[in-house]
């Protein structure tokens, strides 16, 4: 399992939670691998399993972490993003797809060229060799592995009435 945090990346990838007892915990975001056969379903259930959820790629930044995440791989890996029914929307920027997170919030997307409007479950992977866009597949087909999002707890501090 390949994995990386960004613990010194606190201005973009950080956020402050505020607790009713005045306590506040910032929280980062750590990425890791998975290697293994797997369709969209059970890549979700692993990740959720590991206290996760599959990546969520909504700035450049996280874009830039798969080149790190699957170094010299080359197979498709799973993402979080997905289009659990209906038809795609391709005047949208995330084409009416939307997060495994329930949201459609995102500053980033990266399409490949070659884009399926079927109107059925589709699910989004990237691979090396389409250098990291997205491309949308069916759900129930296996990838080579997928990729989780995981948020860690970097400090506690008391916040002063």
């Amino acid at each position: 399992i390949k994995s990386m945090c960004f613990k010194n990346f606190v201005e973009l990838n950080a956020t402050l939670s505020v607790g009713g007892d005045g306590s506040a915990s910032l929280w980062s975001e750590c990425f890791a691998v998975f290697q293994g056969p797997s369709d969209f379903t059970a890549a979700q259930t692993e990740c959720a399993d590991k206290k996760g959820h599959l990546m969520t790629v909504r700035s450049s930044v996280s874009h830039d972490t798969f080149s790190i995440l699957l170094g010299s791989l080359s197979e498709r890996f799973w993402i979080g993003l997905h289009l659990p029914s209906g038809c795609p929307d391709a005047s949208a920027k995330l084409r009416g797809f939307q997060w495994v997170t329930g949201d459609s919030e995102s500053d980033y997307y990266n399409w490949a060229p070659t884009f399926d409007s079927s109107c059925s479950p589709q699910c989004v992977s990237v691979s090396r060799g389409d250098n990291f866009t997205w491309a949308t597949e069916p759900c129930d087909q296996p990838a080579a592995g997928y990729l989780c999002e995981f948020k860690e707890a970097h400090s506690n501090i008391m916040m002063k009435p």
